[in-house]
């Protein structure tokens, strides 16, 4: 009788190990690599915050040969990488992708453009990328990267283009996007190809995990897919989305107020070409409709369309989402964003997606790109945002510090 009472006390005990670890990855984006100090604090947040795996870019133009910026590139990100997993246990996954604006043109560490040389995202050609896959992944794994992307937003022209983007297209979707759906194909056929050789070569691990996708969610991303997939079946380790909501609450799926759609007064186009758009074209498919994505998840998986290498569903990935700060048009205030990321959280969760990414964990007050961040410019001061999201994380179960 009392062994009978030992095996139960120990079977409880692991059935509350197991239901108290959370399900759900708790991620984030947007770390300095390039600065050593702000790279620490960065990582020192997000481990206090509860955060268990960091996305990063590995832009392609980075890495450019004509450029004395690749070998400082390559060096920061190791040290990034290492330190995480090494200091903080905070596993990274990297997104491998081009930029189709002329921000996508290989630079030298001072500044300067190389000669002749065109944005990496504009008409990129699928060998030239299954080459750079194949030379850089055995270095990311090496440094302990477990799980790429092949490529980001690639139904935004700002990231893949057929053509030179104007300033005032460089986030508008590829709602026409045949062409480009196809080229996506493409690309990520051959990146997928170039890391199999890789892995029958022995130079990787089976154990990389291969994310299809970085899809920009609210601009036709499921219409999108479906021209991609038009193409031929394809395979992979799980579907990446992001499913960003600027100007609504995470739950939902109404029209955002006329008033958002204002442009802030003396904020030109030229600093933000982006300021009026996100809210004036607005469609749907951001956080709300993740029940929508998982359907058509299960579609393409019955369909035999898009499957894991084991012929079964996907499952899902919400790899970036974010709340734009003043003086977005789109923005909300800081206030609202301690209120809404918590709840965003914890949609996320009760819809079993496999991961939850907030992105990103710097503010920038100059706000001339982006600015979604729950930590201060100095990098250690933390917002509202990021309390609100730390309280959430320690009531969810995440290890937080």
């Amino acid at each position: 009788m009392m062994r009978h009472c030992l095996l139960l006390a120990v079977f409880a005990a692991l059935m509350l190990s197991c239901a108290g670890k959370p399900a759900m990855e708790f991620a984030s984006d947007g770390v300095a690599w390039w600065d050593d100090a702000m790279t620490q604090n960065n990582l020192r947040m997000l481990h206090s915050l509860g955060v268990t795996h960091l996305r990063h870019d590995y832009w392609m133009h980075y890495f450019d040969g004509c450029s004395d910026k690749a070998a400082y590139a390559r060096q920061q990100y190791q040290k990034l990488v290492q330190s995480a997993i090494n200091d903080y246990g905070i596993k990274v996954q990297m997104v491998i992708s081009g930029i189709a604006y002329k921000d996508g043109i290989p630079v030298s560490l001072s500044g300067v453009p190389c000669a002749g040389k065109r944005p990496s995202g504009l008409n990129p050609s699928p060998a030239d990328f299954a080459r750079f896959v194949y030379n850089e992944v055995p270095l990311m794994y090496s440094w302990g990267v477990r799980r790429i992307s092949l490529w980001n937003e690639p139904n935004l022209k700002f990231f893949l283009s057929g053509s030179p983007v104007a300033g005032s297209d460089q986030t508008k979707a590829n709602h026409a996007g045949k062409a480009l759906a196809k080229k996506y194909y493409q690309l990520y056929k051959a990146g997928l190809s170039a890391i199999r050789t890789l892995q029958k070569a022995g130079k990787i691990g089976k154990d990389l995990q291969i994310l299809f996708g970085e899809i920009s969610a609210p601009n036709n991303g499921i219409g999108f897919i479906d021209m991609v997939l038009k193409n031929g079946p394809l395979k992979a380790d799980g579907l990446a989305i992001h499913p960003y909501q600027f100007c609504t609450s995470p739950e939902s799926k109404a029209k955002p107020p006329k008033s958002m759609a204002a442009q802030p007064a003396g904020w030109p186009d030229s600093v933000d070409p982006s300021a009026r758009w996100y809210c004036t074209r607005w469609t749907p498919g951001g956080l709300a409709w993740v029940p929508q994505w998982k359907a058509a998840i299960a579609r393409w998986a019955k369909s035999k369309k898009l499957t894991t290498f084991k012929g079964k569903q996907l499952p899902l990935y919400l790899t970036e989402y974010g709340l734009l700060r003043s003086p977005y048009s789109s923005s909300v205030s800081e206030a609202t964003r301690a209120l809404w990321y918590p709840r965003a959280m914890e949609f996320a969760r009760k819809q079993k997606v496999k991961q939850m990414l907030i992105f990103q964990i710097n503010a920038d007050n100059n706000h001339l790109v982006w600015d979604s961040g729950i930590v201060a410019p100095d990098g250690v001061t933390p917002l509202p945002s990021y309390n609100a999201l730390k309280s959430w994380a320690k009531r969810a179960g995440y290890k937080t510090y």
